[in-house]
C-alpha cells in the first residue's frame, strides 16, 4: 500500500504580561489526511487534577461518574490537534471522522461513540453524537469542523446526556469550552509549515480593558493547503485547503454575583472537494450495464476500469470540485450567582451556507456528479439553575431550551445521463419490462433532477439532574427529561430528462418522551 507522508515544522510563540516568550520547534510526520505530532512528556510524580463540568459544575474528572475524556489546552498542544476532528485519535470508542463518502464537503463529519452516530449530512438526519461550544449545539454535520484556538477543554462523553445537556444526542456528547478572556495581558502564535506548500497560522490574544471588570480575547487562525489528490486531465487537485476563521470574546463581570460573555465568530472555507480516487468498477451493476449498453455506444466511450490510475494519488475525474463553507454565529452567556445557586442564561444564533460539489466517477465522463447547496440557521434559548447544599452532599441542576432551526438544501444529482431517453427510444420487448416510449417504468431510471428539502423544527424540553452522597465513598444520582419536538419537512424531486416530478409532499410531525436516568456510584 501506498502512502504519502507528510512533513510539518511547528513553530510556537507566546507572550504573558510580563513580556516573556517561548519558541519550539518540532518536525512530525503523519499518514495520509492526518496532522499529527509526537512528544515526548515528562515524567510527573502523580495525576494531574483535571477540572471538567460536564455535570454543570466544576469537578475532578477522576470523581466524576460519567464515561468521560478530557483534553486541556496543553494536552491538545502536545498532541499537534489544531482541528476537532484530531481528538478521535486519543478518544477510546470515539470514531470522528472527516468529509468521508464523497459527498458532504471537506467540513462534514462523521462521529461515533461506542458505534452510535451518524452517518449522513442530509436535513433528514441528525448527529447521534451532539457537538456543544459553550453549551450551544451545533445540529448539522457540516460546518462542526473547527479550528481549537483559545479553548481551555474538550469534553468526550460517552452515552445519552439528556438529563444533563438542553438538546440530547443518543450517542454522546463533544463539550467543548473556550478560554475566556481575563485580567493579565496574554497571547500566542502558532505557524505550520509543511508540505504541499502547507502554511497554517494560528495566534490569540486577551486583553484586560477594565481590570475586575471588562475584558476581551480574539483568536484568528488560517490554514492553507494544496491538494494531494492529482486530477490528471483536469490539471488541478483534489484535498487543498483554504480557510480562515476568527472568533471574539467580550467578558463583562460589573459585580461578584453576575458576569456577561458575549461571542462571535466567523468560519470561511473555499477548500478543494475531497481527495479520493476510484479503485474498483462494479459493470455488473444493472445501471451500469444499461448505461454501457444503450448511452455509451453512441458516445463510443464506455464506463468501467479504464479510468482506473495505476497512482492511488491521481485521479481522471473532471467534473466538479470545490467545496465552500461561510458560518457565523453570536452568542450570550449570563451568569449569576448567589449564595448556593447559580442561574445560567444561554442565547444563541448560528447561520450557515454551503455549496459542494465533487466527480463520484472519477473519469472524464459525465456519469456520476453531485453538487450540493445547504443554507441553515438556528436560534437556541436554554436556561439552568445549580444548587449545591448538606454541605455539598447535593447537588442538583435544573434546565429548559427552547431550539428552533429553519434549513433548504438543493441537492443536484447527474447519474447515468441520457438512460431515460434511450430507454424510450428501446423496442418494447428487448429488455423485460422496459422500452416503448411512455414506459411508466422509465421516470424511475431517470438520475438526471435534484431533490429540493426544507426543514422547519422546533424543540423543546426541559431536564434535571441530582447526585447525593450518602457517604464520603457512596453515592446516588438521578435524573428525567422531558422533549416535546416537532418536525416540518417538504421535499420535490424534479427528474429532469423525463420532465416530471415525481414526488412534492409536506410532511408535519410532533412527538413527546419521559426519559429518565438514574445510577449508584461507589469510588
Amino acid at each position: 500500500m501506498t502512502k504519502r507522508v507528510f512533513l510539518n515544522r511547528v513553530v510556537r510563540g507566546g507572550i504573558t504580561a510580563g513580556g516573556a516568550s517561548v519558541i519550539a520547534l518540532a518536525i512530525a510526520t503523519t499518514g495520509l489526511g492526518v496532522t499529527a505530532a509526537s512528544a515526548q512528556q515528562e515524567p510527573v510524580a502523580g495525576i494531574d487534577t483535571v477540572v471538567v463540568t460536564a455535570r454543570k459544575r466544576e469537578e475532578s474528572l477522576q470523581t466524576t461518574p460519567i464515561a468521560i475524556t478530557a483534553f486541556t489546552a496543553d494536552d491538545l498542544a502536545k498532541r499537534n490537534v489544531v482541528t476537532l476532528d484530531g481528538i478521535g485519535d486519543y478518544t477510546p470508542n470515539l470514531v470522528f471522522d472527516k468529509g468521508t463518502g464523497g459527498t458532504g464537503g471537506s467540513t462534514s463529519t462523521q462521529v461515533y461513540i461506542r458505534g452510535i452516530g451518524q452517518a449522513d449530512f442530509l436535513f433528514t438526519t441528525e448527529p447521534g453524537v451532539g457537538i456543544y461550544v459553550d453549551g450551544v449545539y451545533l445540529p448539522r454535520s457540516i460546518g462542526s469542523i473547527m479550528d481549537l484556538v483559545n479553548f481551555e477543554r474538550i469534553e468526550v462523553l460517552k452515552g445519552p446526556q439528556g438529563t444533563l445537556f438542553g438538546k440530547n444526542s443518543v450517542g454522546g456528547a463533544i463539550n467543548i469550552v473556550s478560554k475566556r478572556p481575563g485580567n493579565e495581558l496574554e497571547g500566542g502564535v502558532e505557524a505550520i509549515y509543511g508540505s504541499f506548500d502547507r502554511i497554517d497560522v494560528r495566534g490569540h490574544l486577551s486583553v484586560p480593558l477594565i481590570e475586575d471588570t471588562l475584558a476581551a480575547s480574539i483568536a484568528v487562525s488560517s490554514q492553507n493547503r494544496d491538494g494531494y489528490v492529482k486530477r490528471v486531465l483536469a490539471g488541478d487537485e483534489l484535498g487543498g485547503i483554504n480557510s480562515k476563521g476568527v472568533r471574539g470574546q467580550v467578558l463583562w463581570t460589573p459585580g461578584e454575583n453576575f458576569d456577561f460573555l458575549l461571542t462571535g465568530d466567523y468560519t470561511r472555507h473555499r477548500d478543494d472537494a475531497i481527495a479520493n480516487t476510484l479503485i474498483d468498477v462494479d459493470q455488473t451493476g444493472s445501471l451500469i450495464g444499461l448505461w454501457n449498453g444503450l448511452v455509451a455506444p453512441g458516445m463510443g466511450v464506455f464506463y468501467d476500469d479504464s479510468y482506473i490510475t495505476d497512482d492511488p494519488f491521481e485521479t481522471n475525474s473532471t467534473g466538479p470540485n470545490f467545496s465552500d463553507l461561510d458560518l457565523w454565529g453570536v452568542s450570550g452567556v449570563a451568569t449569576w450567582r448567589r449564595g448556593d445557586l447559580t442561574l445560567k442564561s444561554v442565547t444563541s444564533y448560528r447561520n450557515q451556507d454551503a455549496f459542494f460539489g465533487h466527480d463520484s466517477d472519477h473519469s472524464p465522463l459525465t456519469y456520476f456528479e453531485q453538487t450540493v447547496k445547504d443554507d441553515q440557521e438556528q436560534f437556541s434559548q436554554e436556561f439552568q439553575i445549580n444548587g449545591s447544599h448538606f454541605d455539598s452532599r447535593l447537588d442538583w441542576v435544573l434546565g429548559a431550551l427552547y431550539f428552533h432551526e429553519e434549513g433548504l438544501s438543493t441537492y443536484r444529482i447527474i447519474f447515468t445521463p441520457g438512460l431515460f431517453g434511450a430507454l424510450e427510444m428501446l423496442p418494447t420487448g428487448i429488455i423485460p419490462g422496459l422500452g416503448g416510449m411512455g414506459n411508466p417504468i422509465h421516470p424511475a431510471l431517470d438520475f438526471n433532477g435534484a431533490v429540493s428539502a426544507g426543514i422547519d423544527n422546533d424543540s423543546y424540553a426541559a431536564f434535571m439532574h441530582a447526585s447525593f452522597k450518602i457517604t464520603d465513598k457512596l453515592s446516588v444520582s438521578g435524573g428525567v427529561r422531558y422533549t416535546d419536538d416537532s418536525k416540518g419537512y417538504d421535499s420535490v424531486l424534479e427528474r429532469f430528462e423525463a420532465g416530471v416530478v415525481t414526488h412534492d409532499l409536506t410532511v408535519e410531525e410532533s412527538w413527546n418522551a419521559w426519559t429518565p436516568k438514574f445510577g449508584v456510584d461507589y469510588q
